[in-house]
């Protein structure tokens, strides 16, 4: 049953529904949506708007769309949607499909985003992505990117927490670029404040969780991180991390095994 007051989005194709409001809630019926017929077709919140799906919403990029959400809006919530096939090959490469422009204070929350392209989830400034499976995409789980800000960071204050994060980089980006650094469960840059807690990280083709270059005051604490082809975790160029009760199995074979002479560690 759709909440009370809210816009309901039927099944099918969406791409006339103007989901640029502010303050609004759009409840997505049952069965797959879809958002338009161009690269570029994506919903484009309003602010402190919600996007929350009924058991069994799903948005099917169609191999079509690059994007799923975008645009700038602060305090949206994206909510109890199964999102897939977005991007066209690689096109996707360092991109978000979920929150690509980084927006601040979204919460992400119960959504299974797997089989896209480049990263499921960009990460802004206050965001929270919880309780989700976000799995089999071809670069990352979850990334993020701003541009940097002189003598500060460009992203503050994120909560990853509670999440399956498995299988991604489909598409071997280190095979396909090497020596990028480009892949794995999930990576950070240039972030202030971030609790990582409670995670299920594993089998990633690369590292599991990846903070590389100018993080700060990071909680990586009681998550399960396993199997993942490289380091579990990876805290490079950064400083002020707190590292404790996780559990690291069979991380970092693989990368281990190709580089000769010198293991690859779990963290």
């Amino acid at each position: 049953i759709a909440p009370e007051g809210s816009v309901l989005v039927p099944a099918g194709d969406n791409s006339d529904v103007n989901f640029n409001q502010d303050d609004t809630v759009f409840w997505f019926a049952p069965g797959v949506h879809t958002l338009g017929d161009t690269a570029y077709s994506q919903v484009i919140p309003g602010n402190r708007s919600q996007y929350v799906g009924a058991p069994g919403a799903i948005i099917d990029g169609q191999r079509t769309n690059r994007y799923a959400f975008g645009g700038t809006a602060a305090d949206v919530r994206v909510a109890y949607l199964e999102i897939r096939n977005f991007g066209r090959g690689n096109d996707n490469n360092n991109e978000g499909v979920i929150n690509h422009d980084a927006g601040s204070n979204w919460l992400m929350e119960y959504l299974y985003a797997h089989d896209n392209d480049g990263a499921a989830i960009f990460i802004g400034s206050g965001n929270t992505l919880s309780d989700s499976c976000v799995r089999d995409n071809g670069q990352y789980g979850f990334s993020m990117f701003k541009p940097p800000v002189p003598g500060d960071a460009a992203i503050k204050n994120i909560v990853i927490t509670n999440n399956e994060i498995s299988g991604n980089n489909t598409d071997d980006w280190e095979a396909q670029s090497p020596g990028c650094g480009c892949s794995g469960g999930g990576k950070f840059w240039d972030v202030k404040g971030a609790s990582i807690t409670n995670n299920y990280v594993h089998h990633n083709k690369g590292t599991g969780l990846w903070a590389d270059t100018n993080n700060i005051d990071f909680l990586f604490d009681s998550n399960w991180i396993e199997g993942n082809d490289g380091e579990g975790i990876w805290y490079e160029i950064s400083y002020n991390a707190t590292i404790s009760r996780n559990v690291l199995k069979a991380n970092a074979w693989v990368k281990g095994q190709a580089n000769t002479g010198s293991p690859a560690p779990a963290i």
